[in-house]
């Protein structure tokens, strides 16, 4: 039930010979998934003041690496 982070799986230079593979295509589909899951979490609570601002400023900084929509 662990689900790897998005950020690493889609950055990491070691795991670049695994993307030609459907088994670790599906990974890392399933993490993109949960990452915007969290995203989705942190914009609500982000917009009822619930989330500090240095999440809502590194998730941005995240986003933008991803060429994403920002969180706020």
């Amino acid at each position: 039930g662990i689900v790897e982070p998005y950020d690493y799986l889609a950055t990491h230079s070691g795991l670049d010979p695994l993307n030609p593979h459907e088994r670790f295509q599906s990974l890392l589909a399933a993490s993109r998934r949960h990452f915007e899951d969290v995203t989705s979490i942190i914009r609500d609570a982000h917009g009822k003041d619930e989330a500090p601002d240095y999440l809502a400023d590194a998730l941005d900084a995240l986003l933008a690496r991803f060429n994403l929509v920002s969180a706020t």
